[in-house]
């Protein structure tokens, strides 16, 4: 099945996880942005959850070695978007973030972000996401409220997404 990868997680358990789209000028998850942080997302249909591995690069830096904390808050932010994408089939924008800052994120390291919905209902949701180091320690979470745009909106702006 194009698009779906297949990940042995120990025995003969198999789960199922699909890259998600992008839109190509994203500072996130665009690939064509010179600029951007260019980061395939993935959602696994098991764990119903987003999720992409990170290097942050040099010039992504605060302070120190330290990647910036509003660069931490745009993956964690985008993780969330995508899962709301791909939950309701709907695009979403944000409407509040809130995030906890736990570890420092430092350059040259493999970091996973992680997103899921808490709850919605028809016209939001609350979801939450988290940015583990190699270790599987929480460096950052989030959680935000996500309003969810129409049927109609939402399908016209699929229509950049590129597969």
């Amino acid at each position: 099945m194009i698009g779906m990868i297949f990940l042995k997680t120990g025995g003969m358990n198999f789960m199922s996880v699909k890259r998600l789209p992008h839109f190509e000028g994203c500072i996130v998850c665009g690939q064509k942005n010179p600029f951007g942080l260019k980061i395939p997302f993935f959602f696994d249909e098991e764990k119903k959850t987003v999720f992409a591995d990170i290097i942050f690069e040099k010039h992504f830096i605060g302070y120190d070695n330290i990647i910036h904390g509003g660069i931490i808050t745009t993956v964690l932010d985008e993780s969330m978007a995508w899962i709301n994408i791909e939950i309701t089939l709907r695009m979403a924008l944000t409407k509040t973030i809130r995030v906890n800052f736990l570890k420092p994120v430092k350059v040259d390291i493999k970091y996973r972000v992680e997103s899921y919905i808490k709850e919605r209902n028809d016209n939001k949701s609350l979801t939450y996401a988290c940015l583990k180091d190699p270790e599987g320690h929480i460096c950052a979470e989030s959680e935000g409220e996500f309003i969810l745009m129409s049927e109609l909106r939402s399908k016209k702006m699929k229509e950049g997404l590129t597969f």
